[in-house]
């Protein structure tokens, strides 16, 4: 965004503040209950390209239900959704690629992978595989209002675009390699999400499944 003539933002940021704020190395965390969207959100962490954790931020909506597979499975079984160790990757041209009904993929052994590794039990060596796909949720936009974490009326006043959500499920192991995008916001529903955030000036994009990644010795 455009500084103003006295050096700042629309928000009262300098330059000085932006790249002080990028200098933290812990996550900004907050309670739900404590955090408002309306005075908090844009100026102190999208306008400075900030990470923010919301405890509970998701816990309002009608999605949350899908934490639990016989609801999952009754509002998206029958729909076909692409899965990969590397989202994306039919377009990317990479290998490994997959489109099935939900209910199939959440079955399947490249897919599915206990919480924690089992003594005894062999896994698969491949890295498993991610489901993330952009189209479900067009297809089915009775469900968009389930998992839209901003009301309509928020979105309208502050924001330009905002894209379809996105679908994914991912077990132990699979995930999205290393890259970049403008503001997102992430809302989970069950488990755990594991995050790796790098400061903008060693920002890439990986092709690379990310369990592989994490073994490589640049990351360790």
């Amino acid at each position: 965004q455009q500084l103003g003539g006295g050096g700042k933002d629309a928000f009262g940021h300098s330059v000085p503040d932006i790249l002080q704020l990028h200098t933290e190395t812990e996550v900004a965390t907050v309670e739900a209950e404590n955090f408002s969207f309306d005075s908090d959100f844009i100026p102190s962490y999208v306008a400075v390209n900030r990470p923010l954790l919301i405890k509970g931020g998701a816990m309002h909506l009608e999605a949350m239900s899908w934490s639990d597979y016989r609801h999952l499975l009754a509002d998206l079984g029958n729909e076909v959704v692409q899965a990969a160790p590397v989202p994306y990757s039919k377009n990317m041209g990479l290998s490994g690629g997959t489109e099935a009904p939900l209910a199939e993929l959440l079955s399947s052994p490249k897919v599915w992978r206990s919480e924690e590794p089992t003594a005894g039990v062999l896994e698969p060596s491949a890295a498993p595989s991610y489901i993330f796909d952009a189209s479900v949720l067009r297809r089915r936009r009775d469900l968009v209002k389930r998992a839209t974490v901003l009301g309509t009326a928020y979105m309208e006043r502050h924001m330009s675009h905002v894209r379809v959500p996105q679908f994914a499920v991912g077990f132990r192991g699979a995930g999205a390699p290393m890259h970049t995008h403008h503001a997102a916001l992430n809302a989970s529903f069950a488990g755990k999400k594991r995050w790796f955030l790098c400061p903008p000036e060693v920002a890439s994009w990986s092709l690379d499944p990310v369990s592989g990644w994490m073994d490589r010795e640049h990351f360790q």
